[in-house]
């Protein structure tokens, strides 16, 4: 007899849909669960994993890590900066080196009154301690620079001063600085023994109107210092050469005489260059008013 084919009933069905419900139910309460945990331990696991790579430190273009590079780059900026500065320092060192004397200079017009012997002088031009082209020498106390309230003069005397000054340091660019000494105080007047010992017990006789200047002869050492003090160490310490080259400038300056030592051998016109005791460390010029 043949077979009977038997459906389930429709009761039966139902049964089993639910049943396969819970399961997926329950299948995806538990995804639910564990994925916090799963997606934790992968990212857990990826961090642990070694850079690749991308992950590398960046090199700059010698191969040098970021940091070391911008240290690098600060280094040679700062070199720069600094060669900058040195640049700037020595342009302004050849500005003012440049910078002619007589800037430096203020200029009256100044007036003498009297004789070198017996005088006065009126809106003195005051000679700067030193400047490009020479320094000034304090004969008292010995040494650079020269106190200001020795260093007055004509506003005629300061420039020929300035102007031979100027000469000589353009026929001797290597040379020392022209030595100037005594010129006259403030208002002129008594410059004697009261103003200072010149080292042999005496001060300027003369020097009283702002018409007279000390010039110490250039050394054979090349210092720019004053010679020795009195004695035939002064003759010695002298270049004979560049001594009566300066002799030879003041005279084509217009000097209207110029002193020198006994023993120093310089020579001039008749006239002009007389030589005179106490002399033989430096030339004493005098200028007729301007």
């Amino acid at each position: 007899m043949p077979s009977v084919q038997r459906f389930p009933s429709r009761r039966s069905r139902r049964s089993r849909r639910a049943a396969v419900l819970a399961v997926v139910v329950a299948f995806a309460a538990v995804g639910w669960v564990l994925a916090p945990a799963t997606l934790g331990s992968l990212t857990s696991d990826r961090s642990s994993v070694p850079a690749g790579p991308a992950a590398a430190p960046k090199l700059g273009r010698s191969g040098s890590s970021a940091p070391a590079a911008s240290a690098s780059r600060r280094r040679a900026s700062s070199r720069r900066s600094g060669a900058a500065s040195q640049r700037a320092a020595r342009d302004g060192r050849k500005r003012r080196r440049a910078a002619r004397d007589s800037d430096r200079v203020n200029w009256r017009a100044s007036v003498t009154l009297g004789t070198p012997t017996s005088g006065a002088l009126r809106n003195a031009v005051r000679l700067p301690a030193e400047g490009r082209t020479f320094v000034t020498w304090d004969p008292v106390l010995r040494r650079i620079p020269n106190r200001p309230d020795r260093r007055n003069a004509s506003a005629g005397l300061v420039r020929v001063l300035l102007g031979v000054a100027a000469g000589y340091a353009r026929a001797h660019p290597d040379g020392a600085r022209l030595l100037v000494g005594d010129l006259s105080r403030p208002q002129g007047g008594n410059f004697g023994v009261a103003f200072g010992d010149l080292g042999d017990g005496q001060g300027h006789a003369s020097h009283q109107n702002g018409l007279d200047a000390d010039v110490y002869y250039p050394r054979r050492d090349g210092r720019e210092r004053g010679p020795p003090r009195g004695g035939p160490e002064d003759v010695m310490a002298l270049d004979p050469e560049l001594s009566q080259e300066l002799v030879n400038r003041f005279v084509a300056a217009g000097a209207q005489v110029v002193f020198v030592g006994t023993g120093t051998g310089l020579t001039g016109p008749p006239g002009v260059v007389q030589a005179l005791p106490r002399h033989n460390d430096h030339l004493h010029v005098r200028f007729a008013p301007r």
